[in-house]
């Protein structure tokens, strides 16, 4: 006689030996959670084979449910079993919603014993199945995950004849343990996931970053390498002054792409700040002397108020970069033929606060809290102000990276007033070195020197070659990919090496670890010359054994000033 649905007695061993057997399941989870090394599929296994040894069954077996409905999509784990048997268990239908196991075949926690040779009809359906994995006893209990239901323990053949209550509180206990590392497991495979994700994403952002640098840059380094060429030579005031707008137009390009870089930068956590003790005067100074043309164009007036001699703890360009943005504004958002105040206070008792004051419009108190969102631009775009909206959010970032804070005071009709605040440094500021002044580019002879650069944009190669010969007794050897590079290297032996980071047949990378394994050249400096601004890369090549990197767009002075230090190491 077939029973399909039989209550378990209650008897068997002792409280005692039952919760020794539970904490022995307990204690087998852990034992192969931490042999399995995190792999599921031998955690299952490991632990098939001790339930068997736990509640005297023949035969285990885990098996999950398909996510997507409820059917048995596949045996986690068995013990007992042959393969053709594992495989037909899991033709076994099982209802993961409710308590039943098929309908007519048993509930979860419940024994089912089926004499194959009854014919009960309400077993024909599974007839084949029992056949073939030989059952005569079961036992079947879900593992869960919080209130979700994975799937199902069962047990086959008990050695003493039936199945016990205290059998399905132990299995049970090992079930809910696994449920457990379960759903640990798939937590941590996700956090994994997520963080490939990241990574990947990340190294696409920085992949498009690079690219997105060198494209730009690489037709702005002509545009201002030539500029810059025509400003050193004989012109009369009108072509100096479309010079001029020539080059200032190109910096503003230059200083956007900047400002795209760093912001990427920030979001990364990589932004550089280089923290020293810095003069503010001459940082002042400077910017208003970067702004000092587009003032010129709207009619505006920089004033500078008392600007006592002292020192902060920042960094001098990112100071710089701030300031320009700050005097930028003022002047962009300011009236015609308006002022631009420019002052220093102390700000408590260690700090010192930079501020600037414009007689605009003013803002609204609604668009002030707007003002720091990267590309915002309030309503600049319909007055046909130009900007991307980066400048005052990576202000903000660069500050607060220095220790500093920024901010507005503003009132609609009476103007507005910029601040920053940064650290006072006690130092005596006559004894602090000063940065140098800017001078012309002069024209110095050298001794004759050969100079390789490998770089496959013709245009950048000419580039270049006017910009040595304001160093008389430099020659240019060109080499239009990596191959070539190495080959004319290993024959002219250049005294330096200009190197492209992207070359058509090969990595920059590349070309400097072949050039350095071979003893004919190993020893001939490598300067790289790359449009790709990021830092990524410029670590890259450095660590790879480039003697120094200089982004493009490269100025005459830059360049002139890298060979003059290679001439004199020599």
């Amino acid at each position: 006689m077939t029973r399909t649905a039989e209550r378990l007695p209650v008897g068997g061993p002792s409280a005692s030996a039952e919760l020794d057997r539970a904490l022995a399941a307990l204690t087998a989870v852990s034992h192969h959670l931490q042999s399995s090394g995190g792999d599921l599929r031998l955690f299952f296994e490991g632990l098939t084979a001790t339930i068997a040894t736990l509640v005297n069954a023949r035969r285990v077996g885990f098996c999950s449910f398909d996510p997507g409905g409820g059917s048995v999509s596949q045996q986690d784990g068995t013990f007992g079993f042959s393969s053709q048997e594992s495989a037909a268990l899991t033709q076994i239908p099982t209802d993961p919603r409710g308590t039943d196991l098929g309908g007519r075949i048993a509930y979860f926690d419940e024994v089912f014993c089926a004499d194959v040779g009854n014919g009960d009809p309400q077993l024909a359906p599974y007839l084949p199945l029992l056949h073939l994995i030989n059952a005569h006893d079961g036992l079947a209990v879900a593992w869960t995950a919080g209130t979700m239901r994975l799937g199902v323990v069962h047990v086959w053949d008990s050695t003493r004849g039936r199945f016990s209550a205290e059998d399905v509180r132990v299995l049970r206990t090992a079930a809910q343990a696994a449920g457990m590392v379960w759903h640990h497991h798939m937590a941590m495979r996700q956090l994994r996931d997520a963080r490939s994700e990241a990574e990947a994403a990340s190294t696409a952002k920085s992949d498009f970053l690079s690219r997105i640098s060198h494209e730009l840059r690489t037709p702005l380094s002509a545009v201002l390498g030539y500029a810059e060429l025509l400003e050193l030579t004989y012109l009369d005031d009108q072509q100096r002054e479309q010079v001029g707008a020539i080059l200032r137009g190109a910096n503003h390009l230059l200083e956007l792409i900047g400002d795209i870089l760093d912001m990427s930068r920030i979001d990364a956590g990589t932004l550089p700040v280089s923290m020293d003790d810095v003069d503010l005067k001459p940082v002042i100074d400077e910017s208003l002397d970067l702004v000092m043309p587009l003032a010129a164009d709207r009619d505006i007036t920089l004033r500078v108020g008392s600007v006592p001699r002292l020192l902060v703890r920042g960094d001098r360009q990112r100071i710089l970069q701030i300031l320009v943005n700050l005097v930028g504004n003022a002047v962009k958002y300011n009236r015609k033929g308006g002022d631009v105040m420019v002052s220093v206070t102390q700000s408590g008792d260690v700090g010192v606060r930079v501020s600037v004051r414009d007689t605009g419009g003013g803002i609204t108190p609604e668009n002030l809290a707007r003002l720091f969102v990267p590309f915002e631009r309030l309503d600049a775009g319909a007055r046909g102000i130009d900007g991307t909206g980066l400048g005052l959010a990576l202000s903000r970032h660069l500050v607060e990276a220095m220790n500093g804070s920024i901010g507005v005071r503003s009132t609609p009709g009476d103007g507005s007033t910029f601040w920053i605040d940064l650290e006072r440094v006690e130092t005596d500021v006559r004894s602090h070195r000063r940065p140098e002044a800017r001078s012309p580019v002069p024209v110095r002879s050298v001794r004759e020197t050969t100079v390789l650069y490998i770089e496959d944009s013709r245009t950048n190669v000419d580039l270049v070659a006017e910009m040595l010969a304001r160093r008389p007794g430099l020659h240019v050897v060109a080499a239009v990919d990596g191959a070539t590079g190495i080959r004319l290297a290993q024959e002219h032996r250049p005294d330096f090496i200009f190197l492209d980071a992207h070359l058509p047949d090969m990595p920059g990378e590349q070309v400097i670890s072949e050039l350095l394994a071979s003893d004919t050249t190993k020893a001939i400096p490598v300067i790289v010359l790359s449009a790709d601004a990021t830092a990524e890369t410029r670590q890259r090549l450095e660590a790879a054994g480039a003697r120094a990197y200089l982004a493009k767009p490269i100025s005459v002075r830059t360049l002139l000033s890298a060979v003059d230090e290679l001439l004199g190491d020599q």
